[in-house]
C-alpha cells in the first residue's frame, strides 16, 4: 500500500449492495492518483488534508478502484483468507476421539456401583485399553 495525502475527495453517487448502501467517491491523492472507493457512510471515514494509505484493486475501462485506510497495513500486507490445509489423519483422529470418549463413558458406567480407589493412571489405562478396542472393532467393522 502506498502512503500518501489526500487532496479532494468528490462525491459519485450511491449504489446497493449486498452488504447494504454503498457510496462511491472520487479521491485525489497529492502523488497524482485519482481513482474511486467505496464506504459504507455517506460521509467517508477520511478527508481533506488526511495522510492514508491506499492499493489499486483494479484499474481498467471503468478507471482506478481504490481501496483506502487510515490504518497501516498490517507488515506483509493484508492477507486473503486461506482455508487450513486437509489433515490426512483427521478422520482417524474424530474416530480416536469418539472411541476414547465412549470407552470412558463404559468404563465409568461398569464401576459406578462399586466404591473403589485406584489410582488415576490405573483408570486411564483402563480407558485407553478399551479405547483401541473399539477401535480396532470399527476398523473391522469398516473393511467388511
Amino acid at each position: 500500500m502506498v502512503q500518501a495525502q489526500i487532496e479532494g475527495i468528490q462525491g459519485k453517487g450511491d449504489w446497493k449492495g449486498k452488504f447494504g448502501t454503498m457510496y462511491t467517491f472520487e479521491i485525489t491523492f497529492n502523488d497524482g492518483t485519482v481513482g474511486e472507493a467505496n464506504s459504507k457512510t455517506q460521509e467517508p471515514p477520511y478527508k481533506v488534508g488526511d495522510e492514508v494509505y491506499y492499493e489499486i484493486k483494479s484499474d481498467d475501462q471503468y478507471g482506478k478502484k481504490l481501496k483506502v485506510s487510515k490504518s497501516p497495513p498490517p507488515p506483509g500486507g493484508f492477507q486473503q483468507f486461506q482455508p487450513a490445509k486437509p489433515n490426512p489423519d483427521r478422520d482417524k483422529q474424530i474416530i480416536r476421539g469418539m472411541c476414547f470418549k465412549v470407552a470412558g463413558m463404559a468404563w465409568a458406567n461398569q464401576y459406578k456401583h462399586k466404591q473403589f480407589d485406584l489410582p488415576h493412571s490405573v483408570m486411564v489405562k483402563g480407558v485407553i485399553a478399551l479405547a483401541k478396542e473399539y477401535e480396532q472393532a470399527f476398523n473391522e467393522w469398516m473393511e467388511e
